[in-house]
């Protein structure tokens, strides 16, 4: 059983966003993107992980990109809850029937994707100690 798992995760992996890949039109749609670089954040109001890492994303000031946030709750209410305690600024698209985070299909949440021209330059999956830093040199540092 152990194995099949693996084998589904690894076949699941193979049909995610990576750097490199391009965005496609409905999800850059959905998120609003155009040319131009983004920041976007997958989150749930159940990841403690985001819970630190969110209040670091709203306090942001990128002079070359804009944070776009995806809630994945399925309980739409508790998202919007979430969102509202922690008091976050930046735009966010509710996403309770998966429909844009089945596109990406990161393997953990909180997922980090930067994003220019609807092309993803980087990734970062998983909880992160200062995440803030790290975008910050991967978008102001980078062309």
């Amino acid at each position: 059983m152990k194995k099949l798992f693996i084998i589904l995760l690894s076949c699941a992996a193979l049909f995610a966003y990576k750097p490199g890949d391009v965005v496609d039109e409905d999800v850059a749609k959905k998120l609003g993107l155009d040319n131009g670089r983004y920041v976007v954040s997958f989150f749930a109001s159940w990841c403690h992980s985001c819970q630190k890492e969110l209040p670091l994303l709203n306090r942001l000031n990128l002079r070359n990109a804009s944070v776009i946030g995806v809630d994945v709750d399925e309980d739409e209410a508790a998202g919007r809850e979430f969102q509202r305690k922690l008091g976050l600024k930046f735009k966010v698209l509710n996403d309770p029937q998966g429909e844009v985070v089945s596109k990406f299909n990161p393997v953990g949440i909180p997922a980090v994707y930067i994003i220019k021209n609807r092309k993803i330059e980087h990734m970062i999956i998983g909880a992160q100690n200062g995440i803030d830093s790290k975008i910050i040199n991967l978008v102001e540092n980078s062309r």
